[in-house]
């Protein structure tokens, strides 16, 4: 007899999901611009730094970890998606089955009690392990498990709810109407957790907890306002921030596109001209009818490789409550340098925000690039490209030490100690 139902059983009681899918019967507020200065960045100063992000102030805890293949969180997201597929199912036959309008209306509302119960679920479950991080009770790499779960989770019910709406619509009586604000409402939280466009981080956590890219290095930092993210791959940096202080459980009276895109300009101001120009791109989405808006913006500084800007903005608190990001390095503004020099080889380091592209470079008397391994408060992060003498990495919270090494000679520069 095989022993792969037996496995599969144990792992899908490993991954533990947060509650049942369909149920039985069925900090103040961010204000400011995100495109403040990288260097001791100014959180609610409007700059034309297109490198900075959605901070959390000063987070709580923060620190790294090396995300690969696990299996019990790709069998729970996997086990997320099922219950999804089956909890549509079920609703979808008890539509069928209700013969009047009465009826059709306790299926949608016993079907929006039973998501409000799962979406409670994900967000309780999410807050506990950022307390438990911050309170040193979970390790970071559990933290982001924990987070990729909850982000298929997520995703899952998002689309179940969906199907919800759809129906709901097809009620002319108040009641439904009421029923369609719950589930906006729902729809409009579930995205400070889903994994979001196919570019955010998660997606890409999500790929690397699945074994389908390389294991990625993670910065996390957390807070009891919200979570941060970022990684960098070859080229591109990833950052992605949710504030769920910035997220109003009671979505406000619609908002116009006009205003929306007044408020993008107002926080992101270069990002929204870069957008329009070199061969940029804009799209605008009101996944809850208006009540909450989506931007996605891809722009260049000059570059071949394309940025992107994904944000979600709430006009009840008139804040960006998740942003993802996706840069490439060659459109990356950085900091003012500081170097050091030992013998004929000289550090020079741009430094960043925690968790910010950090930007290392190595050359000679003349100028010329070098190759060394560089190290970041002792872990190599890289060695630096021959043809540049450059090499990117994550920036630990707080001072650093960063080290390069080559043919021989070792540099070290404390960032907390230097100068620009």
């Amino acid at each position: 007899m095989s022993r792969l139902p037996v496995l599969l059983a144990a792992l899908l009681l490993l991954a533990a999901p947060v509650a049942a899918f369909g149920g039985a019967t069925d900090a103040a507020p961010f204000t400011g611009s995100a495109e403040a200065a990288t260097t001791a960045p100014a959180a609610n100063a409007a700059t034309a730094n297109t490198t900075n992000v959605l901070r959390l102030g000063d987070p709580n805890a923060a620190g790294f970890t090396t995300t690969g293949p696990t299996v019990t969180v790709t069998v729970g997201a996997a086990s997320a998606s099922f219950d999804g597929r089956y909890a549509t199912y079920g609703f979808e036959s008890r539509w069928a089955a209700a013969s009047t309008d009465a009826e059709r209306l306790a299926v949608i509302r016993n079907a929006t009690d039973a998501a409000a119960n799962r979406t409670a679920a994900i967000a309780a479950d999410e807050a506990a392990a950022r307390e438990a991080y911050v309170e040193g009770e979970l390790s970071a790499a559990a933290l982001v498990h924990r987070v990729a779960l909850d982000s298929a989770r997520a995703d899952a019910l998002a689309t179940y709810i969906a199907t919800l709406r759809e129906h709901a619509g097809e009620l002319s009586d108040e009641n439904a109407a009421v029923a369609r604000d719950r589930l906006t409402a729902l729809r409009g939280e579930l995205a400070a957790y889903g994994v979001g466009t196919g570019e955010s981080l998660h997606a890409e956590l999500g790929d690397a907890i699945a074994g389908e890219r390389a294991p990625m290095r993670v910065y996390v930092a957390a807070s009891p306002s919200g979570l941060s993210l970022a990684a960098l791959d070859d080229d591109t940096y990833y950052h992605t921030t949710y504030r769920v202080d910035n997220y109003d459980a009671v979505p406000a009276s619609n908002v116009d596109l006009g205003a929306f895109l007044d408020s993008l300009e107002r926080l992101y101001p270069t990002t929204t001209n870069l957008s329009s120009s070199n061969g940029g791109f804009r799209s605008f989405s009101a996944p809850a009818d208006a009540h909450l808006y989506r931007a996605v913006l891809g722009y260049n500084r000059g570059s071949d490789a394309q940025s992107t800007l994904v944000v979600y903005f709430d006009p009840s608190t008139d804040s960006v409550y998740r942003e993802d990001k996706r840069l490439a390095t060659a459109d990356i503004v950085t900091g003012a340098a500081v170097t050091r020099t030992q013998g004929p080889v000289t550090l020079a380091v741009n430094r960043t925000y925690a968790g910010g592209p950090l930007r290392v470079a190595v050359y000679n008397d003349a100028g010329d690039p070098l190759d060394a391994t560089v190290r970041v408060n002792g872990t190599t992060v890289g060695t630096t490209d021959p043809d540049t003498g450059v090499v990117w990495a994550l920036a630990p919270s707080g001072g650093y030490n960063v080290t390069a090494e080559h043919d021989g000679t070792t540099v070290t520069l404390d960032t907390s100690a230097a100068s620009a």
